[in-house]
Protein backbone atom coordinates (compact mmCIF):
# COMPACT_ATOMS: atom_id res chain seq x y z
CA UNK A 1 0.00 0.00 0.00
CA UNK A 2 1.40 3.37 -1.02
CA UNK A 3 0.21 6.38 1.00
CA UNK A 4 0.66 10.08 0.33
CA UNK A 5 0.01 12.23 3.42
CA UNK A 6 -0.68 15.89 2.67
CA UNK A 7 -0.28 17.97 5.83
CA UNK A 8 -1.78 21.49 5.87
CA UNK A 9 0.76 22.54 8.55
CA UNK A 10 4.31 21.44 9.40
CA UNK A 11 3.55 20.03 12.84
CA UNK A 12 0.98 17.62 11.43
CA UNK A 13 3.56 16.33 8.98
CA UNK A 14 5.96 15.59 11.85
CA UNK A 15 3.21 13.81 13.77
CA UNK A 16 2.30 11.71 10.71
CA UNK A 17 5.97 10.75 10.32
CA UNK A 18 6.16 9.72 13.98
CA UNK A 19 3.07 7.50 13.68
CA UNK A 20 4.26 6.02 10.37
CA UNK A 21 7.60 5.10 11.95
CA UNK A 22 5.91 3.46 14.93
CA UNK A 23 3.55 1.47 12.70
CA UNK A 24 6.41 0.64 10.29
CA UNK A 25 4.75 2.19 7.24
CA UNK A 26 7.68 2.32 4.84
CA UNK A 27 5.89 3.29 1.64
CA UNK A 28 4.62 6.74 2.58
CA UNK A 29 5.29 10.22 1.20
CA UNK A 30 4.63 13.18 3.52
CA UNK A 31 4.20 16.55 1.85
CA UNK A 32 3.08 19.89 3.26
CA UNK A 33 0.34 21.70 1.34
CA UNK A 34 -2.91 23.46 2.17
CA UNK A 35 -6.14 23.68 0.12
CA UNK A 36 -5.39 24.30 -3.57
CA UNK A 37 -1.71 23.47 -3.19
CA UNK A 38 -2.72 20.22 -1.51
CA UNK A 39 -5.02 19.42 -4.43
CA UNK A 40 -2.16 19.80 -6.93
CA UNK A 41 0.00 17.47 -4.83
CA UNK A 42 -2.82 14.91 -4.64
CA UNK A 43 -3.45 14.91 -8.40
CA UNK A 44 0.21 14.30 -9.12
CA UNK A 45 0.40 11.60 -6.42
CA UNK A 46 -2.45 9.70 -8.06
CA UNK A 47 -0.62 9.82 -11.38
CA UNK A 48 2.46 8.34 -9.66
CA UNK A 49 0.51 5.35 -8.35
CA UNK A 50 -0.50 6.34 -4.83
CA UNK A 51 -3.24 4.06 -3.44
CA UNK A 52 -4.56 6.28 -0.64
CA UNK A 53 -4.26 9.94 0.38
CA UNK A 54 -4.36 11.13 3.98
CA UNK A 55 -5.03 14.80 4.69
CA UNK A 56 -7.13 17.01 6.98
CA UNK A 57 -10.07 19.41 7.10
CA UNK A 58 -10.86 21.60 4.13
CA UNK A 59 -7.81 20.33 2.25
CA UNK A 60 -9.02 16.72 2.47
CA UNK A 61 -12.56 17.70 1.41
CA UNK A 62 -11.27 19.59 -1.60
CA UNK A 63 -8.93 16.75 -2.65
CA UNK A 64 -11.89 14.31 -2.72
CA UNK A 65 -13.39 16.23 -5.64
CA UNK A 66 -10.24 15.98 -7.77
CA UNK A 67 -8.99 12.38 -7.44
CA UNK A 68 -10.53 8.93 -7.88
CA UNK A 69 -8.55 7.15 -5.13
CA UNK A 70 -9.69 7.07 -1.47
CA UNK A 71 -9.01 10.17 0.67
CA UNK A 72 -8.85 9.68 4.44
CA UNK A 73 -9.61 12.73 6.58
CA UNK A 74 -7.64 13.15 9.81
CA UNK A 75 -10.53 13.99 12.06
CA UNK A 76 -10.47 16.65 14.76
CA UNK A 77 -11.27 14.63 17.88
CA UNK A 78 -13.27 15.78 20.89
CA UNK A 79 -10.02 15.90 22.85
CA UNK A 80 -8.45 18.17 20.19
CA UNK A 81 -11.41 20.55 20.45
CA UNK A 82 -11.42 20.43 24.24
CA UNK A 83 -7.74 21.25 24.36
CA UNK A 84 -7.98 24.38 22.20
CA UNK A 85 -11.15 25.62 23.96
CA UNK A 86 -9.58 25.07 27.37
CA UNK A 87 -6.64 27.19 26.20
CA UNK A 88 -8.88 30.29 25.88
CA UNK A 89 -11.35 29.38 28.63
CA UNK A 90 -10.21 32.01 31.15
CA UNK A 91 -9.40 34.87 28.78
CA UNK A 92 -11.34 38.09 29.06
CA UNK A 93 -10.80 38.86 25.39
CA UNK A 94 -13.42 38.16 22.77
CA UNK A 95 -12.80 34.84 20.96
CA UNK A 96 -14.40 33.42 17.82
CA UNK A 97 -14.12 30.28 15.74
CA UNK A 98 -14.02 30.81 11.97
CA UNK A 99 -13.91 27.77 9.71
CA UNK A 100 -15.72 25.18 7.66
CA UNK A 101 -19.15 23.91 8.84
CA UNK A 102 -18.09 20.32 9.63
CA UNK A 103 -15.73 21.45 12.40
CA UNK A 104 -17.79 24.52 13.38
CA UNK A 105 -20.67 22.30 14.54
CA UNK A 106 -18.38 20.21 16.74
CA UNK A 107 -16.73 23.33 18.25
CA UNK A 108 -20.15 24.74 19.08
CA UNK A 109 -21.20 21.54 20.88
CA UNK A 110 -18.03 21.31 22.98
CA UNK A 111 -18.04 25.01 23.95
CA UNK A 112 -21.64 24.76 25.13
CA UNK A 113 -20.88 21.56 27.04
CA UNK A 114 -18.11 23.16 29.14
CA UNK A 115 -19.84 26.57 29.28
CA UNK A 116 -17.25 28.60 27.36
CA UNK A 117 -18.34 31.80 25.63
CA UNK A 118 -17.19 31.20 22.07
CA UNK A 119 -18.80 32.71 18.98
CA UNK A 120 -18.98 30.37 15.98
CA UNK A 121 -18.81 31.50 12.33
CA UNK A 122 -19.20 28.70 9.78
CA UNK A 123 -17.81 29.65 6.36
CA UNK A 124 -18.47 27.53 3.24
CA UNK A 125 -16.02 29.32 0.96
CA UNK A 126 -12.40 30.05 1.93
CA UNK A 127 -12.56 33.31 -0.05
CA UNK A 128 -15.07 34.70 2.47
CA UNK A 129 -12.90 34.01 5.53
CA UNK A 130 -10.85 37.22 5.31
CA UNK A 131 -13.96 39.40 5.08
CA UNK A 132 -15.40 37.69 8.17
CA UNK A 133 -12.15 38.21 10.07
CA UNK A 134 -12.06 41.93 9.25
CA UNK A 135 -15.61 42.30 10.57
CA UNK A 136 -14.59 40.52 13.77
CA UNK A 137 -11.57 42.77 14.18
CA UNK A 138 -13.82 45.84 13.91
CA UNK A 139 -15.93 44.33 16.70
CA UNK A 140 -12.80 44.02 18.92
CA UNK A 141 -12.29 40.24 18.74
CA UNK A 142 -8.70 39.44 19.73
CA UNK A 143 -8.43 35.65 19.24
CA UNK A 144 -9.58 33.52 16.34
CA UNK A 145 -9.58 29.71 16.39
CA UNK A 146 -9.46 27.94 13.07
CA UNK A 147 -7.63 25.90 10.50
CA UNK A 148 -4.40 26.90 8.72
CA UNK A 149 -5.96 29.41 6.34
CA UNK A 150 -7.94 31.09 9.16
CA UNK A 151 -4.82 31.47 11.32
CA UNK A 152 -2.74 32.80 8.41
CA UNK A 153 -5.35 35.41 7.45
CA UNK A 154 -5.95 36.42 11.08
CA UNK A 155 -2.26 37.11 11.61
CA UNK A 156 -2.15 38.97 8.30
CA UNK A 157 -4.70 41.54 9.56
CA UNK A 158 -3.26 41.80 13.08
CA UNK A 159 -5.33 39.30 15.07
CA UNK A 160 -4.17 36.34 17.17
CA UNK A 161 -4.74 33.04 15.41
CA UNK A 162 -5.03 29.79 17.37
CA UNK A 163 -4.48 26.72 15.18
CA UNK A 164 -6.89 23.85 15.73
CA UNK A 165 -4.50 20.90 15.54
CA UNK A 166 -5.05 17.15 15.37
CA UNK A 167 -3.51 14.94 18.06
CA UNK A 168 -1.69 11.65 17.79
CA UNK A 169 -4.80 9.55 18.36
CA UNK A 170 -6.52 11.21 15.40
CA UNK A 171 -3.55 10.41 13.15
CA UNK A 172 -3.48 6.77 14.38
CA UNK A 173 -7.21 6.49 13.57
CA UNK A 174 -6.54 7.86 10.08
CA UNK A 175 -3.90 5.18 9.45
CA UNK A 176 -6.32 2.53 10.74
CA UNK A 177 -8.99 3.78 8.32
CA UNK A 178 -6.43 3.79 5.50
CA UNK A 179 -5.60 0.11 6.12
CA UNK A 180 -9.27 -0.90 6.26
CA UNK A 181 -10.12 1.12 3.17
CA UNK A 182 -7.19 -0.35 1.23
CA UNK A 183 -8.28 -3.90 2.07
CA UNK A 184 -11.85 -3.12 1.00
CA UNK A 185 -10.75 -1.45 -2.25
CA UNK A 186 -8.42 -4.36 -3.10
CA UNK A 187 -11.25 -6.83 -2.52
CA UNK A 188 -13.55 -4.82 -4.78
CA UNK A 189 -10.82 -4.61 -7.44
CA UNK A 190 -10.36 -8.39 -7.39
CA UNK A 191 -14.12 -8.92 -7.71
CA UNK A 192 -14.27 -6.37 -10.51
CA UNK A 193 -11.39 -8.07 -12.34
CA UNK A 194 -13.11 -11.44 -11.94
CA UNK A 195 -16.33 -10.09 -13.40
CA UNK A 196 -14.37 -8.35 -16.13
CA UNK A 197 -12.77 -11.66 -17.18
CA UNK A 198 -16.14 -13.39 -17.15
CA UNK A 199 -17.71 -10.61 -19.22
CA UNK A 200 -14.77 -10.64 -21.63
CA UNK A 201 -15.05 -14.42 -22.12
CA UNK A 202 -18.73 -13.94 -22.90
CA UNK A 203 -17.85 -11.26 -25.48
CA UNK A 204 -20.03 -8.97 -23.41
CA UNK A 205 -19.64 -5.36 -22.37
CA UNK A 206 -21.41 -4.20 -19.23
CA UNK A 207 -21.69 -0.42 -18.98
CA UNK A 208 -22.91 1.59 -16.00
CA UNK A 209 -24.17 5.11 -16.76
CA UNK A 210 -24.90 7.63 -14.02
CA UNK A 211 -27.35 10.52 -14.06
CA UNK A 212 -24.65 12.76 -15.58
CA UNK A 213 -24.15 10.20 -18.40
CA UNK A 214 -20.65 9.33 -17.21
CA UNK A 215 -19.89 5.77 -18.36
CA UNK A 216 -18.04 2.93 -16.60
CA UNK A 217 -17.41 -0.46 -18.22
CA UNK A 218 -16.33 -3.75 -16.63
CA UNK A 219 -14.56 -4.90 -19.77
CA UNK A 220 -10.96 -3.93 -20.46
CA UNK A 221 -11.71 -3.94 -24.19
CA UNK A 222 -12.91 -0.75 -25.91
CA UNK A 223 -16.62 -0.51 -26.58
CA UNK A 224 -17.50 -1.82 -30.06
CA UNK A 225 -20.17 0.84 -30.73
CA UNK A 226 -19.92 4.64 -30.34
CA UNK A 227 -20.08 6.18 -26.86
CA UNK A 228 -22.47 8.81 -28.18
CA UNK A 229 -25.03 6.08 -28.99
CA UNK A 230 -24.59 4.42 -25.57
CA UNK A 231 -25.24 7.77 -23.85
CA UNK A 232 -28.43 8.27 -25.86
CA UNK A 233 -29.58 4.78 -24.92
CA UNK A 234 -28.90 5.68 -21.26
CA UNK A 235 -31.05 8.81 -21.61
CA UNK A 236 -33.86 6.66 -23.03
CA UNK A 237 -33.61 4.14 -20.18
CA UNK A 238 -33.69 6.89 -17.54
CA UNK A 239 -36.99 7.98 -19.04
CA UNK A 240 -38.50 4.58 -19.94
CA UNK A 241 -36.87 2.16 -17.43
CA UNK A 242 -35.71 -0.65 -19.76
CA UNK A 243 -34.96 -1.64 -23.34
CA UNK A 244 -34.08 -4.79 -25.28
CA UNK A 245 -33.15 -4.94 -28.97
CA UNK A 246 -30.36 -5.87 -31.35
CA UNK A 247 -27.81 -3.35 -32.64
CA UNK A 248 -26.08 -3.82 -35.99
CA UNK A 249 -22.82 -1.89 -36.34
CA UNK A 250 -20.12 -2.40 -38.98
CA UNK A 251 -21.73 -5.69 -40.04
CA UNK A 252 -21.56 -7.12 -36.49
CA UNK A 253 -24.53 -7.95 -34.28
CA UNK A 254 -25.00 -7.07 -30.61
CA UNK A 255 -27.82 -7.84 -28.21
CA UNK A 256 -28.43 -4.68 -26.17
CA UNK A 257 -30.22 -5.10 -22.85
CA UNK A 258 -30.62 -1.97 -20.72
CA UNK A 259 -32.45 -1.35 -17.46
CA UNK A 260 -32.61 1.20 -14.68
CA UNK A 261 -30.86 0.25 -11.44
CA UNK A 262 -31.85 3.32 -9.44
CA UNK A 263 -32.77 6.95 -9.99
CA UNK A 264 -29.04 7.65 -10.46
CA UNK A 265 -27.83 4.66 -12.50
CA UNK A 266 -28.66 2.46 -15.48
CA UNK A 267 -26.88 -0.67 -16.67
CA UNK A 268 -26.44 -1.55 -20.34
CA UNK A 269 -25.32 -5.04 -21.38
CA UNK A 270 -23.91 -5.44 -24.88
CA UNK A 271 -23.59 -9.08 -25.97
CA UNK A 272 -21.91 -9.88 -29.28
CA UNK A 273 -23.86 -12.28 -31.53
CA UNK A 274 -22.54 -14.49 -34.32
CA UNK A 275 -25.54 -13.72 -36.52
CA UNK A 276 -28.86 -11.85 -36.39
CA UNK A 277 -31.08 -13.26 -33.66
CA UNK A 278 -34.27 -12.91 -35.72
CA UNK A 279 -36.15 -12.81 -32.41
CA UNK A 280 -35.36 -9.23 -31.40
CA UNK A 281 -36.20 -5.89 -32.99
CA UNK A 282 -33.10 -4.60 -34.77
CA UNK A 283 -31.56 -1.13 -35.05
CA UNK A 284 -28.75 -0.68 -37.56
CA UNK A 285 -26.30 2.13 -36.82
CA UNK A 286 -24.10 1.92 -39.90
CA UNK A 287 -24.86 0.46 -43.29
CA UNK A 288 -22.72 -1.93 -45.32
CA UNK A 289 -19.24 -0.42 -45.89
CA UNK A 290 -19.78 -1.12 -49.61
CA UNK A 291 -23.07 0.83 -49.61
CA UNK A 292 -21.75 3.62 -51.83
CA UNK A 293 -21.06 1.01 -54.54
CA UNK A 294 -24.80 0.55 -54.97
CA UNK A 295 -25.12 4.12 -56.24
CA UNK A 296 -22.44 3.73 -58.92
CA UNK A 297 -24.44 4.15 -62.11
CA UNK A 298 -24.61 5.77 -65.53
CA UNK A 299 -28.33 5.09 -65.67
CA UNK A 300 -30.45 8.23 -66.11
CA UNK A 301 -33.11 7.28 -63.53
CA UNK A 302 -30.51 6.44 -60.88
CA UNK A 303 -28.69 9.72 -61.50
CA UNK A 304 -31.99 11.58 -61.12
CA UNK A 305 -32.68 9.84 -57.78
CA UNK A 306 -29.20 10.81 -56.53
CA UNK A 307 -29.69 14.46 -57.53
CA UNK A 308 -33.10 14.54 -55.82
CA UNK A 309 -31.60 12.95 -52.70
CA UNK A 310 -28.84 15.57 -52.49
CA UNK A 311 -31.44 18.35 -52.80
CA UNK A 312 -33.36 16.90 -49.84
CA UNK A 313 -30.44 16.83 -47.37
CA UNK A 314 -31.25 20.08 -45.63
CA UNK A 315 -35.01 19.60 -45.62
CA UNK A 316 -37.43 17.95 -43.20
CA UNK A 317 -39.63 16.50 -45.95
CA UNK A 318 -40.50 12.83 -45.30
CA UNK A 319 -39.13 10.59 -48.05
CA UNK A 320 -40.14 7.30 -49.65
CA UNK A 321 -37.60 5.34 -51.69
CA UNK A 322 -39.16 2.81 -54.06
CA UNK A 323 -37.27 -0.12 -55.53
CA UNK A 324 -36.93 -3.88 -55.49
CA UNK A 325 -34.77 -5.63 -52.91
CA UNK A 326 -31.07 -5.05 -53.53
CA UNK A 327 -31.40 -1.96 -55.76
CA UNK A 328 -29.63 0.34 -53.27
CA UNK A 329 -32.44 1.94 -51.28
CA UNK A 330 -30.39 2.01 -48.08
CA UNK A 331 -27.39 3.43 -49.94
CA UNK A 332 -29.58 6.26 -51.20
CA UNK A 333 -30.93 6.85 -47.68
CA UNK A 334 -27.39 7.08 -46.32
CA UNK A 335 -26.51 9.43 -49.18
CA UNK A 336 -29.28 11.73 -47.93
CA UNK A 337 -28.02 11.33 -44.33
CA UNK A 338 -24.58 12.28 -45.70
CA UNK A 339 -22.29 13.97 -43.13
CA UNK A 340 -24.89 14.18 -40.36
CA UNK A 341 -23.00 13.38 -37.14
CA UNK A 342 -26.17 12.08 -35.50
CA UNK A 343 -27.38 8.48 -35.64
CA UNK A 344 -28.57 6.70 -38.75
CA UNK A 345 -31.08 4.19 -37.35
CA UNK A 346 -32.36 1.40 -39.57
CA UNK A 347 -35.40 -0.59 -38.39
CA UNK A 348 -37.64 -3.20 -39.96
CA UNK A 349 -41.17 -1.85 -40.21
CA UNK A 350 -42.56 -5.38 -40.35
CA UNK A 351 -41.15 -6.49 -37.00
CA UNK A 352 -40.23 -3.42 -34.93
CA UNK A 353 -42.62 -3.26 -31.94
CA UNK A 354 -44.62 -0.12 -31.20
CA UNK A 355 -43.42 -0.26 -27.57
CA UNK A 356 -39.86 0.60 -28.63
CA UNK A 357 -40.72 3.51 -30.91
CA UNK A 358 -40.49 6.11 -28.08
CA UNK A 359 -36.83 5.09 -27.62
CA UNK A 360 -36.14 6.07 -31.22
CA UNK A 361 -37.56 9.55 -30.64
CA UNK A 362 -35.25 10.02 -27.63
CA UNK A 363 -32.16 8.69 -29.44
CA UNK A 364 -32.88 10.94 -32.43
CA UNK A 365 -33.90 13.94 -30.33
CA UNK A 366 -30.91 16.00 -31.56
CA UNK A 367 -31.30 14.96 -35.19
CA UNK A 368 -30.35 12.09 -37.47
CA UNK A 369 -32.21 9.70 -39.75
CA UNK A 370 -34.83 7.04 -39.09
CA UNK A 371 -34.75 4.62 -42.04
CA UNK A 372 -37.63 2.11 -42.15
CA UNK A 373 -37.33 -0.95 -44.40
CA UNK A 374 -40.43 -2.97 -45.27
CA UNK A 375 -42.42 0.20 -44.66
CA UNK A 376 -45.30 -1.27 -46.69
CA UNK A 377 -45.69 -3.96 -43.97
CA UNK A 378 -45.89 -1.62 -40.97
CA UNK A 379 -48.63 -2.12 -38.38
CA UNK A 380 -51.26 0.61 -38.15
CA UNK A 381 -49.90 1.74 -34.76
CA UNK A 382 -46.43 2.22 -36.23
CA UNK A 383 -47.85 4.18 -39.17
CA UNK A 384 -49.75 6.42 -36.77
CA UNK A 385 -46.60 7.00 -34.68
CA UNK A 386 -44.64 8.03 -37.78
CA UNK A 387 -47.45 10.34 -38.88
CA UNK A 388 -47.37 12.01 -35.45
CA UNK A 389 -43.61 12.57 -35.73
CA UNK A 390 -44.06 14.18 -39.14
CA UNK A 391 -46.94 16.35 -37.91
CA UNK A 392 -44.90 17.53 -34.91
CA UNK A 393 -41.97 18.35 -37.23
CA UNK A 394 -39.43 16.44 -35.19
CA UNK A 395 -35.73 17.20 -35.65
CA UNK A 396 -34.88 13.86 -37.27
CA UNK A 397 -35.35 12.78 -40.89
CA UNK A 398 -37.82 9.99 -41.78
CA UNK A 399 -37.14 7.79 -44.82
CA UNK A 400 -39.37 4.86 -45.74
CA UNK A 401 -38.27 2.06 -48.09
CA UNK A 402 -40.94 0.28 -50.18
CA UNK A 403 -41.11 -1.97 -53.23
CA UNK A 404 -42.82 -1.07 -56.50
CA UNK A 405 -46.05 -2.85 -55.60
CA UNK A 406 -46.89 -0.36 -52.86
CA UNK A 407 -46.08 2.91 -54.60
CA UNK A 408 -49.72 3.77 -55.24
CA UNK A 409 -50.36 4.03 -51.46
CA UNK A 410 -47.84 6.78 -50.76
CA UNK A 411 -49.29 10.02 -49.29
CA UNK A 412 -48.71 13.19 -51.29
CA UNK A 413 -46.67 14.85 -48.52
CA UNK A 414 -43.84 12.36 -49.07
CA UNK A 415 -41.11 13.02 -51.62
CA UNK A 416 -40.79 9.88 -53.73
CA UNK A 417 -37.49 8.60 -55.19
CA UNK A 418 -37.27 5.63 -57.60
CA UNK A 419 -34.45 3.10 -58.09
CA UNK A 420 -34.77 0.79 -61.11
CA UNK A 421 -33.81 -2.93 -60.95
CA UNK A 422 -30.40 -4.06 -62.20
CA UNK A 423 -31.92 -5.88 -65.20
CA UNK A 424 -32.98 -2.44 -66.48
CA UNK A 425 -29.51 -0.94 -66.07
CA UNK A 426 -27.29 -3.55 -67.74
CA UNK A 427 -24.79 -0.83 -68.66
CA UNK A 428 -23.85 -0.60 -64.97
CA UNK A 429 -22.96 -4.28 -64.47
CA UNK A 430 -19.30 -4.19 -65.55
CA UNK A 431 -18.55 -1.05 -63.51
CA UNK A 432 -20.19 -2.58 -60.46
CA UNK A 433 -18.14 -5.75 -60.96
CA UNK A 434 -14.91 -3.71 -61.00
CA UNK A 435 -15.86 -1.96 -57.77
CA UNK A 436 -16.78 -5.24 -56.05
CA UNK A 437 -13.52 -6.89 -57.17
CA UNK A 438 -11.53 -4.00 -55.72
CA UNK A 439 -13.39 -4.20 -52.42
CA UNK A 440 -13.10 -7.99 -52.06
CA UNK A 441 -9.41 -7.95 -53.05
CA UNK A 442 -8.80 -5.81 -49.98
CA UNK A 443 -11.03 -7.92 -47.77
CA UNK A 444 -9.53 -11.31 -48.70
CA UNK A 445 -5.97 -10.29 -49.58
CA UNK A 446 -6.22 -11.54 -53.18
CA UNK A 447 -5.13 -9.85 -56.42
CA UNK A 448 -7.86 -10.35 -58.99
CA UNK A 449 -7.17 -7.96 -61.88
CA UNK A 450 -10.56 -8.09 -63.59
CA UNK A 451 -13.13 -10.28 -65.32
CA UNK A 452 -12.92 -12.01 -68.69
CA UNK A 453 -15.18 -10.94 -71.53
CA UNK A 454 -17.07 -14.25 -71.54
CA UNK A 455 -17.67 -14.09 -67.76
CA UNK A 456 -18.89 -10.49 -68.06
CA UNK A 457 -21.29 -11.37 -70.87
CA UNK A 458 -22.61 -14.31 -68.85
CA UNK A 459 -23.40 -11.97 -65.96
CA UNK A 460 -24.98 -9.37 -68.25
CA UNK A 461 -27.43 -12.03 -69.41
CA UNK A 462 -28.43 -12.96 -65.84
CA UNK A 463 -31.84 -11.84 -64.58
CA UNK A 464 -30.60 -10.82 -61.07
CA UNK A 465 -33.75 -11.34 -59.05
CA UNK A 466 -31.94 -9.87 -56.01
CA UNK A 467 -30.35 -7.10 -58.08
CA UNK A 468 -27.03 -5.61 -56.90
CA UNK A 469 -27.07 -7.74 -53.74
CA UNK A 470 -27.00 -10.86 -55.90
CA UNK A 471 -24.23 -9.49 -58.13
CA UNK A 472 -22.14 -8.67 -55.06
CA UNK A 473 -22.62 -12.19 -53.71
CA UNK A 474 -21.58 -13.76 -57.03
CA UNK A 475 -18.40 -11.66 -57.28
CA UNK A 476 -17.63 -12.37 -53.62
CA UNK A 477 -17.64 -16.11 -54.34
CA UNK A 478 -15.79 -15.70 -57.63
CA UNK A 479 -12.95 -13.71 -56.09
CA UNK A 480 -12.37 -16.45 -53.50
CA UNK A 481 -12.66 -19.32 -56.00
CA UNK A 482 -10.72 -17.91 -58.94
CA UNK A 483 -7.16 -19.22 -59.34
CA UNK A 484 -6.10 -16.93 -62.20
CA UNK A 485 -5.65 -13.15 -62.42
CA UNK A 486 -9.05 -12.73 -64.14
CA UNK A 487 -12.42 -14.16 -63.18
CA UNK A 488 -13.10 -16.76 -65.85
CA UNK A 489 -16.33 -17.74 -67.55
CA UNK A 490 -16.30 -21.26 -66.09
CA UNK A 491 -16.00 -19.82 -62.55
CA UNK A 492 -19.09 -17.67 -63.05
CA UNK A 493 -20.94 -20.55 -64.76
CA UNK A 494 -20.28 -22.83 -61.78
CA UNK A 495 -21.52 -20.21 -59.31
CA UNK A 496 -24.68 -19.52 -61.30
CA UNK A 497 -25.32 -23.28 -61.49
CA UNK A 498 -24.94 -23.55 -57.72
CA UNK A 499 -27.37 -20.66 -57.21
CA UNK A 500 -29.87 -22.29 -59.55
CA UNK A 501 -29.57 -25.57 -57.66
CA UNK A 502 -30.09 -23.78 -54.37
CA UNK A 503 -33.22 -22.10 -55.67
CA UNK A 504 -34.60 -25.53 -56.58
CA UNK A 505 -33.94 -27.03 -53.15
CA UNK A 506 -37.31 -28.01 -51.74
CA UNK A 507 -37.83 -27.14 -48.09
CA UNK A 508 -40.87 -28.46 -46.24
CA UNK A 509 -42.16 -25.46 -44.26
CA UNK A 510 -44.95 -27.35 -42.51
CA UNK A 511 -42.69 -28.45 -39.65
CA UNK A 512 -41.32 -26.60 -36.63
CA UNK A 513 -38.69 -23.87 -36.90
CA UNK A 514 -36.01 -26.28 -35.69
CA UNK A 515 -37.02 -28.85 -38.34
CA UNK A 516 -36.93 -26.21 -41.10
CA UNK A 517 -33.48 -25.06 -39.94
CA UNK A 518 -32.27 -28.67 -40.02
CA UNK A 519 -33.42 -29.05 -43.64
CA UNK A 520 -31.63 -25.84 -44.64
CA UNK A 521 -28.38 -26.86 -42.90
CA UNK A 522 -28.41 -30.28 -44.56
CA UNK A 523 -29.20 -28.83 -48.00
CA UNK A 524 -26.35 -26.29 -47.83
CA UNK A 525 -23.95 -28.96 -46.47
CA UNK A 526 -24.70 -31.23 -49.43
CA UNK A 527 -24.40 -28.34 -51.93
CA UNK A 528 -20.98 -27.54 -50.51
CA UNK A 529 -19.98 -31.20 -51.02
CA UNK A 530 -19.94 -31.79 -47.22
CA UNK A 531 -17.26 -29.13 -46.70
CA UNK A 532 -17.85 -27.92 -43.12
CA UNK A 533 -15.87 -24.68 -43.45
CA UNK A 534 -17.71 -23.53 -46.57
CA UNK A 535 -21.07 -24.61 -45.12
CA UNK A 536 -20.49 -22.67 -41.87
CA UNK A 537 -19.41 -19.61 -43.84
CA UNK A 538 -22.51 -19.66 -46.03
CA UNK A 539 -24.84 -20.15 -43.07
CA UNK A 540 -23.12 -17.46 -40.97
CA UNK A 541 -22.47 -19.80 -38.03
CA UNK A 542 -19.26 -21.11 -36.48
CA UNK A 543 -17.93 -24.59 -37.22
CA UNK A 544 -18.65 -25.85 -33.68
CA UNK A 545 -22.34 -24.96 -34.01
CA UNK A 546 -22.45 -26.61 -37.45
CA UNK A 547 -20.77 -29.76 -36.16
CA UNK A 548 -23.29 -30.01 -33.31
CA UNK A 549 -26.27 -29.55 -35.66
CA UNK A 550 -24.91 -32.10 -38.14
CA UNK A 551 -24.54 -34.65 -35.32
CA UNK A 552 -28.21 -34.09 -34.50
CA UNK A 553 -29.11 -34.70 -38.15
CA UNK A 554 -27.02 -37.86 -38.40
Amino acid sequence: MKITAIAPYAGLGELIQEVATQKEFGNIDIVQGDLQEGVKIAIEAEKQGTDIIISRGGTAERIKHHVTIPVINIEVSGYDLLRIITLIKDTENRVAFVGFPAIANAVSSISQLIDVNLDIYAIDDEHHIENQLRLLKEENYSFVIGDVITVQLAEKIGMHGLLLTSGKESVINAFRQAEETYRTVEKIKKERDTYAHIVQDLHQHTIIADEYLQLRTLSTQPLPIPLSFIRKIAVAIFQLQQVLFEVVYKNRFYRLNGRQLSSQQVVIELQEQEAPSNSLPSISLVADPNASVYLSSNHEEVQLAIEQAEALRGQSTPIVIIGENGTGKESLARHIHANDDNAFLRIDGATFPITLLPYLAIILKDGGTLYVVNADRMEEDTKEWIEIQIKEKVSFRIILAMNNKTSERIPAKYKTLHLPPLRERKEDILNLIRLFISSFNGEYGVQIAGISQGAGQLLESNSFELNITELSSIINKAVRKEETAYIQENTIADILEELQAQSKTEIDITGTLAEIETQIIQAVWLEEKKNNSKTAERLGINRTTLWRRLKEIQ
